[in-house]
């Protein structure tokens, strides 16, 4: 395999180090791709992060955004009987819109996928919680902890959904309704939204539609499978 880089941002010798790029090589071993252009590469917190990618395989040359491994955590909260969905909203170039989502975002090099759920939440929340043991959506649903690939066709982005439910009090509920957070070295830039929760998915992926506006897969997503695994658990 021939691989060649073709963006100031990083050399080939430095693409070829990376846990992002070794981590696909690992994948597609055997496989007949004689060459690899990255054309672009996006570097944070000392590593790379993604990449753009020109792949030759078959007859075809593919475009390919590298991505890496995903987390994305539905929050429930409960207060006085009473359950809250947490979604942040946040504006995304890619669609041109503010897309209401879950906390979500990439696992650091070496970070175990429930740690990234949890420092994802943090940083989102821009509040100290005292949540539950997250659950691994994945795992309770499918039978076993493989996270699920998101776009496929395109990227090599594969996500671990997790749950966590949080007890919270009224003055929570106040401090969190539409705190702002976010990193803002990673350009986020997130607005919290509650919404009351009756328990099943049916009732909140309406919700999921503000003005109009296209929801967020992953966090629809992730209400199915929630719905799923709490039917599982109690038997439902």
């Amino acid at each position: 395999m021939e691989i060649v880089s073709t963006t100031p941002r990083a050399n080939t010798a430095e693409v070829c180090a990376s846990q992002l790029f070794r981590s696909w090589v690992s994948r597609v071993e055997g496989w007949s791709i004689p060459r690899v252009t990255v054309t672009d590469a996006f570097s944070w917190g000392g590593a790379i992060r993604m990449m753009q990618v020109r792949i030759t395989h078959g007859a075809y040359d593919h475009a390919v955004l590298l991505r890496g491994a995903t987390v994305d955590i539905l929050t429930v909260l409960t207060c006085d009987n009473r359950t809250y969905l947490v979604h942040v909203d946040q504006p995304r170039v890619a669609v041109g819109q503010i897309v209401r989502s879950n906390a979500a975002g990439m696992i650091d090099d070496d970070e175990a996928a429930v740690v990234a759920a949890l420092r994802e939440l943090a940083e989102e929340l821009a509040i100290s919680l005292k949540w539950d043991t997250p659950l691994n959506l994945n795992e309770m649903v499918y039978g076993v902890n493989l996270p699920e690939v998101v776009t496929p066709g395109g990227s090599d982005e594969d996500t671990t959904f997790f749950a966590v439910h949080v007890r919270v009090t009224s003055d929570d509920l106040v401090r969190l309704q539409g705190r702002t957070g976010g990193l803002t070295q990673e350009g986020e830039h997130t607005t919290i939204h509650l919404t009351e929760f009756s328990g099943r998915a049916a009732s909140a992926l309406p919700r999921m539609v503000v003005n109009g506006k296209r929801p967020d897969m992953k966090a629809a997503h992730s209400l199915l499978l929630y719905d799923e695994a709490m039917r599982r658990s109690t038997g439902g």
